[in-house]
C-alpha cells in the first residue's frame, strides 16, 4: 500500500532519530523542493534504507514521475544536478530514478 507524507510528516517520522538520517532528511528535503521547482512534479515515491527503522541508511531513494511535456532542456545548473546522476548522488547523497 502507498501512503502520501508530506515532508513534515517525513521529517517527524524518519528524519531525527540520529545525526545521519537528520542529514539525510535535509539532502530529502532540497532535493524534493528543487524538483517541484520545475512544476513538472506528478508522483514521488521515496523507497530504500531510508524510509525504514535503520539508524544508519546509505542514501535517499527517489522515483519521480514527471509531466509528460517535462525537458531537461533549459535547466538552471542546480535543477539539472537533480536529473544527473552522479552529480546529485555526490551533491545530495540521492539516487532519483
Amino acid at each position: 500500500m502507498i501512503e502520501v507524507f508530506s515532508l513534515a510528516t517525513i521529517r517527524e517520522r524518519l528524519g531525527t532519530g540520529t545525526p545521519r538520517r537528520q542529514f539525510l532528511y535535509e539532502r530529502l528535503h532540497e532535493v524534493v523542493s528543487r524538483l517541484y521547482e520545475t512544476g513538472k512534479v506528478r508522483h514521488i515515491y521515496l523507497f530504500g534504507s531510508f524510509p525504514t527503522e535503520a539508524p544508519m541508511p546509505n542514501d535517499v531513494d527517489l522515483f519521480v514521475v514527471m509531466a509528460a511535456d517535462f525537458r531537461t532542456a533549459g535547466l538552471t545548473d542546480e535543477l539539472l544536478a537533480v536529473f544527473t546522476h552522479d552529480t546529485c548522488r555526490i551533491r545530495y547523497n540521492a539516487d532519483v530514478f
